[in-house]
């Protein structure tokens, strides 16, 4: 194989890698959103989902400490690496 051959292939392979990490982002955050809003002590209740490397971060307001905690049960999913959990409970 010809150097230039080899070094279109490896730059191919860098600008794919980072294509293939936001798939993989894309497909957990429909999951996780679709569980939280499936599920029926959250209904997703305005909650926001953000997904990065595999990083679950859920935003919102919930009625109920029970509902906050539950937040991080629902969204650890195969595939997810960490679930950040920034809901905060309504006064």
């Amino acid at each position: 194989m010809s150097v230039a051959r080899r070094q279109f292939l490896a730059a191919l392979a860098a600008a794919v890698s980072p294509l293939r990490g936001a798939g993989e982002d894309d497909i957990l955050y429909d999951k996780v959103h679709r569980r939280l809003n499936n599920d029926r002590d959250l209904k997703i209740q305005g909650l926001k989902v953000d997904v990065s490397a595999g990083v679950v971060t859920v935003d919102g307001v919930v009625r109920t400490k029970k509902q906050q905690l539950k937040v991080v049960k629902v969204a650890k999913i195969k595939g997810v690496k960490k679930v950040v959990n920034r809901v905060k409970v309504a006064p």
